[in-house]
């Protein structure tokens, strides 16, 4: 299992981007420790935001805030000031993303399984939005298994939350099955590399946006869901982790 350090290092999306910026590629203030020139000095260069709690899981609480859609600055400030949110400059997916959900930050899911120095690999999904601005399943989103060796899809979309499946997306109408991942290798190399710098950290789901110039992380997830690995390409994973680890000391259910 993951030790206390590493988890309050991934619950807390503040310090996590202060550690590790060469990996969020993107800016973000604290609104709660901020002075009130800082926030309006990222609020003009701004124009639209990303809102999240700073300790949310599963997309909960995260908005997109337009600052367009509100009459005075007082307006939008009375929106954030007090909420406990980090407000992160929206991120900017590459085209392929787009084709997918251009109203979303369509991310890939990376599970990973560290030993002493060595990274594994256990499985990838790649996310999309349906009807919500947050790609995750919780919220309505769905997803497709990854090939590791390629980056590309090879299943139809599909969650647990729902028992719909999509072979193309429901708003786009994009092939959601055989869909290439720009910048694969970079992924891989890119949760590889802070995986390890991480330490007291064995088990961790990435999440990646993929920009025009190349990866970016969205945050990292210490007990990030290992089922929707398996659920959707109907494979256990046991067989890959169980000489890494026993089964009965894991922290998840990995059948």
């Amino acid at each position: 299992n993951n030790k206390k350090e590493a988890i309050e290092l991934l619950n807390n999306k503040v310090n996590f981007c202060k550690l590790y910026p060469e990996y969020i590629k993107r800016s973000y203030i604290d609104v709660d420790n901020s002075s009130i020139d800082e926030i309006n000095s990222f609020l003009d260069k701004n124009e639209s935001f990303m809102c999240k709690p700073k300790t949310g899981m599963q997309g909960q609480g995260v908005i997109k805030l337009i600052q367009t859609e509100y009459k005075k600055r007082e307006d939008v400030l009375s929106k954030i000031i007090g909420q406990g949110y980090i407000l992160e400059e929206v991120i900017t997916q590459h085209e392929m993303l787009n084709k997918l959900n251009p109203n979303s930050v369509n991310t890939v899911r990376i599970a990973v399984f560290r030993k002493n120095e060595n990274v594994y690999i256990i499985g990838a999904v790649l996310k999309t939005a349906i009807d919500s601005v947050s790609d995750n399943l919780a919220t309505g989103g769905t997803a497709m298994s990854v090939d590791i060796e390629t980056g590309i899809t090879f299943t139809k979309g599909s969650s647990y939350f729902s028992n719909e499946e999509y072979m193309f997306h429901p708003v786009t109408g994009t092939l959601l099955v055989g869909f290439q991942i720009p910048f694969w290798s970079e992924v891989i190399e890119m949760v590889t590399e802070l995986t390890k710098k991480i330490h007291d950290l064995r088990w961790v789901s990435w999440d990646v946006a993929i920009t025009p110039n190349g990866p970016c992380i969205v945050e990292g997830n210490h007990n990030g869901d290992q089922c929707i690995i398996q659920y959707l390409d109907q494979k256990g994973k046991y067989k890959l982790v169980k000489v890494l680890e026993p089964a009965e000391n894991s922290h998840y259910e990995l059948s």
